[in-house]
């Protein structure tokens, strides 16, 4: 659901599709359409009335705004997140933590210079029990300083840093 048009659901499709429904006209045919060109895509979240992030499979990371649905704004490859599975944005930080394979990394984003840059990670950890390595499932913000992960075998840990 899009947070700031309540009536608007949106969904990424693997081959790279982007859709959005008004469900207020019903959910036969989609508002907005845009096919980015890139498979994989896994995730999308909304950081304000137009623009979007997008995450792809292979660690890539784009900004669209919807005004100009031909245009990529950003481009950016997550480092430490190699499959992005999630990306939540939280506006009192201007920052997104994205999560995926391996782990989780959080993003600043510097509205100035419209550039995002890594601002914290986690480094994959180490299961000693089997030596697999405990890939990170789910990421999220319990406030502008804390986030929260998930790892596949349902071990979750908080991270505090001052990310506002």
């Amino acid at each position: 659901w899009h947070p700031y048009q309540s009536d608007v659901l949106g969904c990424t499709l693997d081959y790279g599709g982007l859709q959005q429904y008004d469900t207020r006209l019903g959910l036969s045919k989609p508002t907005f359409k845009m096919n980015t060109g890139k498979p994989e895509l896994y995730t999308h979240s909304c950081i304000d009335e137009y623009g979007m992030l997008l995450g792809y499979g292979d660690g890539i990371i784009q900004y669209i705004d919807q005004r100009y649905p031909r245009k990529i704004l950003l481009r950016v490859e997550d480092p430490y997140v190699g499959g992005i599975g999630d990306i939540i944005y939280n506006d009192q930080s201007k920052s997104f933590v994205v999560s995926g394979l391996t782990d989780f990394s959080v993003w600043k984003i510097d509205d100035s210079q419209r550039k995002a840059y890594i601002w914290s990670h986690m480094q994959m950890t180490n299961n000693a029990i089997q030596n697999q390595y405990s890939f990170a499932t789910s990421a999220a913000y319990l406030d502008p300083n804390t986030i929260i992960k998930c790892d596949r075998r349902g071990y979750a840990s908080v991270f505090q840093q001052g990310f506002s």
